[in-house]
């Protein structure tokens, strides 16, 4: 099992701070090795969807410092690999 698996099996608590339809959607997250606070904003743009992801996230234990932002872009990736998915 890799980080990343490792990172995702664990419980995880999300807090909606901001709950926009169509335009931004924010929480709080936390579980035993991050803490901190996501938003995401969607623009249109030339007829199309623009997104941008904001988060300040912070890792609990030293060791996971060096995962922290490379385990979010991918999960951010899957996760507008998902909205596609479901926009189709």
């Amino acid at each position: 099992m890799d980080t990343y698996q490792i990172l995702s099996l664990l419980a995880t608590t999300f807090t909606i701070t901001i709950s926009e339809p169509c335009k931004q959607w924010a929480f709080d997250i936390e579980n035993d090795n991050i803490k901190g606070h996501w938003i995401g904003t969607f623009t249109e743009k030339d007829g199309q969807t623009e997104i941008d992801f904001t988060e300040d996230i912070t890792a609990k234990k030293l060791v996971l410092k060096l995962f922290v932002k490379s385990f979010l872009q991918k999960q951010q990736t899957q996760y507008v690999f998902d909205l596609k998915k479901a926009l189709q």
